[in-house]
């Protein structure tokens, strides 16, 4: 049997209402709906989920004054198993994909009904579609309620909002039940089936099973007369303003709303005193019960706080408040929509690169739909990360969609954005930096296209040589969006430390260290993830109010700037464009006059505001400090490699440049530079690399991680030897050895070059006749002293029989525990093994203080459980002879299967290398892996290397930068008054000082307040090697032999030249047998005593130019002019690192500021070779 039903209102109950609403008296009767009382209700269903039960659909859980809250993970709500079979409640009910029956304890009269679709944000596609209503009195005949000629109805989709209406609402003729069913349809039972596929097709991109029913709630009401006096009484609101101006004839209004605290069913009125005027507003009476009202107040801006009452007057009882509204100025809102992203993490490279392509070609398609929409409203999508853009441009380039994709872009449609990714920027070494945004100038190069802005999301902070890097590079924009929460107030995340607090929505121009340089940065200040699931959602779901409470904050906190932004992603990482952004945009801005909406790019934002504003923005400089690279010490092998691959390849392009420059392989280098900046990218691994270490998953996504590392170290190697090989006469005997120094000062140092020969009876013999000695260092290696080598050229050693043995009486002694050599002598403490005692010969003075340097030290979370080596089993001296010697300390090592300490000393060569090889045990527990260095210098300061800078803890670091660790490009130097010291570590660039701070922060795991405010200047330095704290994204364990080095330099305080011996480290010279007898003659050096260094020199695109990089690593000015050999350069520009001249420059005066960069161009008549092979 089935029931008729037309859903049109009673009519005579609205016109009772209206009439009573301001007649009534406290004996007088009100209509209203009751709902039946939960607790009278029982409810199963098909199937549902364990922690998602179908009495979830009547508990009332989840709801704030008759809306429902959206939840990230579905709480609060009913989810059914995945079905795909037909069921029905009973024989007599209808068939249907899942069901819910509802059984009351008695027979029921029901006049209303209420449901609020699923309502788990980016999950609401799960909610029922179409679905039978029936209903029973004895649970054998069952009527079907109708839909005018239907039997079935359509429950609206949930918006996934915050605060979520009923999305189905059905008056009843009091029909009498004691069961009803709601029968989801077996084709179109949820919102996964529509007509266009894309629902399906968008849930095989995110992972999601269509086959999931659910919803929030179902509320049945019978309609009842009540005594006006037992109604809730109205005893208070909540008022609640907002930042928005409505549209009217007579200007703009300023909207507010009030919230009751009790259903206001009776109606009332609203009375408004501002200003000397007086409105009145009427609330209409409601069966339901109204629980909140939107109104405005009169037209006018009111840009200053402003003083108000608002009374409600209302059978249910008044109140009236005295307020004031704070200011509302005439907003303009950026919104710039784009897709986080990571290259892993949830999905394999494969999968993200399809879902960002996807990505791509949707945003082209919207823009294109709403080219004709009124300006702020037409689509815009930002390219967050070159990755994507590039590898398609590589598959579609030449198709009509690459062709399109590029159109979009040259419009202005599309904003491309020049990093290749969020770069971890403290792992990055000194050039690596620069090839950070190689693909956006090849894409600007091959079409026309100006690319001025940078993104990088979710890291916090960037190393203050990032300045440089992007300036160099062309932009002049940088927009940093860090990792979101806001559950832990007030730092907004985990491990952002103040970086929200002090940068968020603060637009500066940051400056690098000499000044020349500078960028307008700006810091979103909700970060980039605002607009995903878990917390504000995107728009259509979330409203205006997240809009309007954070336009009320800046105001609170003296915002000046009529202009801020959101950066807008949705979902979450690698998620789509909004495609109803463009029409929510469109209607709230004919709604609104105030804050205009605007849908735009990086660069449009940027050049917008910084037109306005510019002249009044603060320009600052210093480090900010990032705080996510102590991550990459979970793959300390790896982080290792790659820091070599990219000091390798910064040395093979000088190398090239001065060997071989006509035939530079530039195709080669930028895949090489590629991969070492994709290993730096800051996405590790899975999301759960902690809980599912083993998972296939998890194994997948770090063998392509790890691949970029591998891929980078293959290709640097092969540039390197392909250099080399230039020098190599076919037909010619290899009898003598070629070493380059590629730096700017002549250099006397140890080199090592490879031979299969037996070279145990030879000598080499330079220009001079002067003897070099050679030592084998290991299978076909051979170590010598070259002397004297010439800036940026080569010197020729001939290989000659030993005509006399060499000196007899050794260099080095180990005795008492002590190694004695020319320039040091050093003990080792046998149980530790660390070194104990350092002494430079001709000093008195002790650079050892504490427990030693080189100490191993194992620690659980936070320095935890702390153990050191206990158990020294030998200490040998297993290299002696002419070249070096080596000390090696064999020991066990908590977490570890043993460990290696190699101590190597030089002739003529003033420095201490280390070599520490850990064969690391695979461990899933909390784990930290120090190497400790407690150096002995009075009132020290230390300087830290970093890219293109110097930086002195505290005060060089802008506020919120991050204290408890620092990352450097070669090392650290520990300054006294009267002594220094230089600790480079090349492989391993993360250092804590003072006490092991790294994870100081997990102290206080609720709100995060304990990243230290204030740094510290210790002789003391820990390199933190490994860990595996994270529990996401990066590794839970390693394992296998990890090998990393140091060196220990002095330097005399008033010389400070600790960055350019650093270099020396990092570029070693290079040595290597040949067929050529004559040298590679010098390209050029500097005159006068200075500290500028080569940063590099690389041949131009060009053909018949060198790119040329030079850094003042000094805190001095310097002055100096180029001295060239062979053939001089016929032009001199100064350039950037695009090879774009700035201005024609003549090398017989070059001034350079402290820390100045500077990059030229030579360049040459055809060919670039500035000498002879």
């Amino acid at each position: 049997m089935r029931i008729f039903m037309k859903i049109t209102p009673f009519l005579w109950t609205l016109t009772y209402l209206l009439t009573f609403a301001f007649h009534a008296t406290g004996q007088d009767k009100i209509p209203l709906y009751v709902s039946v009382d939960a607790t009278a209700i029982q409810v199963e269903a098909s199937s549902e989920y364990a922690e998602f039960k179908a009495e979830e659909t009547i508990n009332g859980s989840g709801f704030n004054n008759r809306r429902h809250q959206s939840h990230p993970l579905g709480r609060t709500m009913w989810i059914s198993q995945p079905s795909e079979t037909v069921t029905k409640a009973s024989a007599q009910t209808k068939r249907g994909v899942a069901w819910l029956k509802y059984t009351f304890s008695s027979i029921q009269k029901i006049d209303y009904i209420e449901i609020w679709n699923h309502n788990q944000n980016d999950h609401t596609n799960r909610g029922l579609q179409k679905v039978y209503l029936q209903y029973s009195a004895d649970g054998k005949s069952w009527k079907t309620l109708m839909n005018e000629d239907k039997d079935y109805f359509i429950i609206s989709e949930s918006a996934g909002r915050k605060e979520e209406p009923p999305g189905f609402q059905l008056k009843l003729p009091g029909v009498e039940a004691k069961y009803f069913v709601i029968t989801a349809d077996a084709v179109k039972g949820n919102y996964y089936r529509d007509e266009s596929g894309k629902a399906s097709e968008e849930a095989i991109e995110r992972k999601q099973n269509i086959h999931y029913y659910g919803l929030s709630e179902v509320r049945f009401y019978r309609l009842e007369t009540h005594l006006l006096a037992k109604l809730p009484e109205i005893n208070d609101f909540v008022f609640k303003p907002s930042q928005a101006y409505r549209r009217s004839d007579k200007g703009p209004k300023r909207e507010y709303r009030i919230e009751f605290t009790r259903p206001l069913y009776a109606g009332g009125k609203i009375r408004l005193t501002y200003n000397g005027h007086t409105l009145e507003e009427e609330i209409p009476p409601s069966l339901s019960g109204v629980t909140d009202h939107t109104s405005t107040f009169p037209a006018g801006l009111m840009e200053s706080d402003q003083l108000f009452s608002l009374e409600l007057i209302s059978p249910q009882g008044g109140i009236k408040k005295n307020l004031t509204i704070p200011a509302a100025r005439k907003w303009t809102v950026y919104f710039l929509p784009h897709s986080h992203l990571d290259i892993g993490y949830t999905h394999d490279h494969k999968e993200v690169l399809n879902l960002q392509w996807r990505n791509l070609e949707r945003a082209v398609a919207l823009a294109e739909a709403t080219r004709n929409y009124p300006a702020g409203s037409q689509f815009r999508w930002n390219c967050e990360a070159m990755w994507p853009v590039a590898e398609y441009m590589k598959r579609f380039g030449n198709t009509p969609k690459g062709q399109k994709f590029i159109s979009a872009i040259k419009r202005g449609e599309i904003g491309v954005d020049a990093a290749l990714g969020s770069i971890l920027t403290g792992l990055s070494k000194q050039e690596e930096m620069m090839h950070i945004f190689d693909d956006a100038h090849q894409l600007s190069k091959e079409h026309g296209i100006e690319i001025k802005s940078a993104m990088m999301s979710d890291i916090a902070g960037l190393s203050w040589g990032m300045v440089t890097s992007f300036a160099q590079n062309g932009i002049k924009y940088v927009s940093m969006a860090p990792n979101y929460v806001p559950f832990y107030p007030p730092v907004g995340g985990s491990r952002v430390g103040n970086v929200h607090r002090e940068w968020g929505d603060f637009p500066f121009y940051w400056e690098s260290g000499s000044g020349n340089e500078k960028i307008l940065f700006w810091s979103a200040g909700k970060g980039y993830s605002f607009f995903h699931s878990w917390l504000a959602d995107k728009l259509s779901s979330s409203g205006k109010e997240p809009v309007w409470q954070y336009l009320g904050e800046l105001e609170e906190k003296g915002y000046p700037y009529d202009i801020t932004s959101f950066r807008y992603t949705i979902y979450g990482d690698n998620g789509p464009p909004d495609e109803d952004m463009s029409e929510i945009i469109r209607s709230w801005n004919e709604t609104y006059a105030y804050p205009r909406f605007v849908i735009g790019t990086t660069q449009s934002l940027f050049s917008t505001f910084e037109e306005i504003y510019g002249a009044w923005l603060p320009t600052l400089k210093g480090d900010m400090t990032p705080f996510w690279e102590d991550g990459a010490a979970s793959t300390a092998k790896e982080l290792a490699m790659n820091r070599r691959s990219s000091d390798r390849l910064n040395q093979s392009e000088i190398l090239w440049s001065l060997i071989d420059p006509d035939h530079y392989p530039h195709a080669q280098f930028y895949e090489g530079w590629r991969n070492a900046v994709l290993f730096s990218e800051h996405t590790w691994g899975a999301a759960g690399s902690g809980p599912q270490p083993e998972s296939e998953f998890t194994k997948l996504l770090w063998a392509q991680k790890r691949s970029f590392a591998q891929q980078a170290d293959s290709i640097s190697r092969e540039l390197q030897l392909a250099a080399l090989n230039g020098m190599n006469g076919k037909g010619f005997a290899a009898n003598c050895v070629h070493v380059f120094n590629t730096q700017l000062w002549e250099r006397t140092e140890v080199a090592q070059f490879e031979s299969t020969d037996d070279l145990s009876t030879k000598v080499l013999i330079d220009e001079s006749g002067k003897i070099s000695y050679l030592q084998k260092s290991e299978k076909d290696a051979w170590c010598f002293v070259a002397y004297n080598v010439p800036p940026l050229g080569s010197k020729v050693y001939r290989i000659d029989e030993r005509k006399e043995e060499p000196l007899l009486q050794p260099m080095w002694e180990y005795r008492n525990d002590t190694l004695y050599g020319d320039f040091f002598s050093i003990a080792i403490d046998k149980t530790s093994g660390a070194i104990s005692h350092l002494g430079v010969n001709g000093e008195d003075w002790e650079y050892v203080g504490g427990d030693g340097l080189n100490e191993y030290i194992y620690s659980g979370r936070n320095g935890s459980n702390v153990e050191r080596v206990d158990t020294v089993h030998h200490i040998s001296l297993i290299h002696q002879g002419p070249v070096y010697a080596t000390l090696r300390i064999i020991s066990d090592a908590p977490g570890s299967h043993s460990l290696t300490r190699d101590i190597t000393v030089y002739r003529d060569v003033k420095r201490i290398d280390l070599l520490n090889v850990i064969d690391k045990k695979n461990v899933y527990d909390y784990e930290n892996v120090r190497f400790k260095f407690h150096f002995n210098i009075e009132n020290p300061q230390l300087k830290l290397d970093i890219p293109f800078e110097e930086v002195t803890p505290e005060r060089d670091q802008l506020a919120g930068s991050n204290k408890n660790f620092y990352t450097v490009n070669n090392g650290v130097a520990v300054e006294g008054m009267k002594h220094g010291l230089f600790l480079t570590t090349l492989d391993t660039p993360v250092i804590e000082t003072g006490e092991m701070t790294g994870e100081q922060w997990l102290s206080d795991t609720k709100e995060f307040l304990a990243w230290s405010n204030s740094a510290e200047q210790s002789p003391v330095l820990y390199s933190w090697v490994m860990n595996n704290s994270w529990r996401t994204n990066y590794k839970a364990s390693q394992s296998g032999e990890c090998s990393l080095r140091y060196s220990i330099i002095p330097f005399h305080p008033d010389r400070g030249d600790f960055r350019r011996r650093g270099m020396e480290i990092s570029q070693p010279l290079v040595a290597t047998v040949s067929s050529q007898s004559q040298p590679v003659e010098s390209l050029f050096s500097l005159s006068g005593k200075h500290e500028i260094a080569l940063s590099t020199i690389r041949p131009g695109t060009d053909g018949h130019s060198l790119l040329v990089r030079l850094v003042n690593t000094s805190r001095q000015t310097a002055h100096t002019r180029f001295l060239w050999y062979g053939r001089p350069p016929v032009n001199l520009f100064e350039c950037d690192n695009r090879e774009v001249p700035k201005k024609k420059i003549s090398g017989e005066s070059l001034w350079m500021k402290p820390f100045e960069v500077i990059t030229l161009k030579l360049e040459f008549n055809n060919p670039i070779h500035t000498h002879e092979k």
